[in-house]
């Protein structure tokens, strides 16, 4: 039944949104126009921290091309990716209320932006009806069932053979500039004093001549998680190699973390992201299921194995982008079916080669 019911909130969901762009098809299309560090942006991405992060080597080449003055919409679960950006001059939250949304409309368009960019790979109904609604001049995003709602698209890159990252980056051509792979490159504003604090925690683990593993159980949806199980059954193998391990979560997971571990001073939370994303620039490898720990990992060039569910998708896995990694990828709606041995054969050979990387470098 409920099943059915989310099928026919879609099929409602979907008539809304087409009768919408019938009647909020933008005047004018593909008119040339430049931006300039006199331009006023509004970026809007909303959803987890994962899609929020992937937009940023976008963000960070349009603000170095264009020197426009960027101003971010996130959403409450993410929104603190884009906090003291050297990017972002200024971050607004978007909330659900109508109240609260008939709020944020009006301080919007008081803004008098210039341009918006929708920064959704996908179809997001909230955003496209949002940008409708507002009046700006130059509206921009991939190409997708609601172009008749913007000014400006771009063809979307095949999802099937092309990352994320390269798919967001492709709006760069509407804006006059065409990045290679290489300048593609995740970022994020973290202090002087969160990477002091996560260096304080994790010095009793750093040695010159042992790999510190972070191994991550958190994830952004219970069918990430891999099961307390085979966590036991990872950490008492880990604890045979020759290396530091910890334990990093999420506050609230720290109950879980406590149940794969009797050491729980491996175990490693943090008060907030800033400080959790400057604890990756300490570690030497990564083990999660998690996309937005990934992300991180790759941003200080941290090799990843990643355990990937790959259900109902043909879209390219959100893969450490011009990093090292190896995968388990289950084609199942969740883990359950990834068993401890099967990620172990791929698992301990990539390993293996780090352990012995860190051991050369002090020979």
């Amino acid at each position: 039944m409920s099943e059915l019911i989310k099928g026919v909130e879609k099929t409602v969901k979907r008539l809304i949104l087409k009768t919408y762009i019938a009647t909020h098809k933008a005047p004018d299309k593909g008119f040339p126009f430049r931006l300039t560090s006199e331009s006023k942006v509004l970026l809007i991405r909303l959803n987890k921290i994962g899609d929020a992060l992937v937009t940023t080597p976008f963000i960070r080449l349009l603000k170095k091309y264009t020197g426009a003055q960027l101003t971010m919409l996130a959403d409450k679960k993410n929104h603190f990716v884009f906090k003291n950006h050297p990017d972002i001059y200024q971050v607004y939250i978007y909330e659900k209320k109508p109240e609260k949304l008939r709020e944020l409309t009006r301080k919007l368009e008081e803004e008098k932006f210039d341009a918006v960019i929708d920064l959704h790979d996908d179809v997001s109904n909230t955003v496209s009806m949002l940008i409708g609604s507002l009046q700006i001049p130059v509206k921009a995003a991939l190409e997708k069932i609601t172009a008749p709602l913007f000014t400006h698209t771009v063809t979307k890159k095949d999802p099937s053979a092309t990352h994320v990252i390269e798919r967001c980056a492709a709006l760069s051509t509407i804006f006059g500039f065409n990045p290679e792979p290489s300048e593609l490159k995740i970022s994020l504003s973290i202090s002087d004093e969160a990477f002091c604090s996560a260096a304080e925690k994790l010095k009793e683990f750093r040695k010159p001549d042992r790999l510190l593993l972070a191994v991550n159980i958190s994830a952004g949806s219970p069918a990430r998680y891999w099961g307390t199980d085979r966590y036991i059954q990872l950490i008492r193998w880990l604890e045979k190699k020759e290396l530091e391990y910890i334990v990093i979560s999420d506050p609230k997971d720290r109950i879980f973390a406590e149940a794969v571990t009797t050491e729980k001073k491996r175990i490693i939370t943090t008060p907030s992201f800033e400080e959790f994303a400057a604890l990756f620039k300490y570690i030497d490898l990564l083990f999660s299921p998690d996309t937005a720990t990934i992300h991180l990992a790759s941003m200080f060039g941290k090799p990843v194995f990643g355990l990937y569910v790959w259900y109902n998708t043909t879209d390219v896995v959100w893969y450490p982008y011009n990093n090292d990694y190896e995968a388990v990828i289950t084609k199942e709606p969740n883990l359950d079916n990834i068993s401890f041995e099967e990620v172990i054969t791929k698992f301990n050979p990539f390993l293996e080669k780090y352990i012995h990387a860190k051991r050369s470098t002090i020979l």
